[in-house]
């Protein structure tokens, strides 16, 4: 069995990482006041074309698997808010419960291909484009 790789530090450390993620979370225009609510200085109009970019960069290193994590986001969506709500989902009624799941699934696909995006970028995903399509 192999061992996991670390995931490596940021070059400039925790605050980059963070600030990736908040690029490649949000719609670029929210991301300024997103890093000044976080605490953080956000770029200037050079920095934020260029984080932008960077952003397109990594997201595109996801793409070709956007549909296992939709098939994977929706399973685990059903899953969680089964879980979650339990015998509650009778009383809510299946539009609700609809609702809910179709919710937690637009977040945690956008969640996961945002982690795996970074992962890949960092160096410490790979993966192998033949089993995937």
């Amino acid at each position: 069995m192999s061992e996991i790789p670390e995931l490596p530090e940021a070059p400039f450390g925790e605050n980059l990482v963070r600030a990736n993620l908040v690029w490649d979370m949000l719609v670029h225009e929210d991301a300024s006041e997103m890093l000044q609510i976080l605490g953080m200085v956000p770029p200037g109009p050079d920095g934020q074309a260029m984080a932008c970019e960077d952003s397109h960069r990594r997201l595109a290193m996801a793409e070709p698997l956007d549909t296992p994590i939709a098939i994977l986001s929706a399973e685990i969506s059903e899953i969680y808010i089964k879980a979650i709500l339990g015998e509650a989902a009778k009383e809510l009624g299946e539009e609700v419960v609809e609702d809910l799941t179709s919710t937690y699934e637009e977040f945690l696909g956008a969640g996961l291909k945002v982690a795996i995006a970074n992962l890949m970028a960092a160096g410490v995903l790979t993966y192998n484009l033949r089993t995937v399509r």
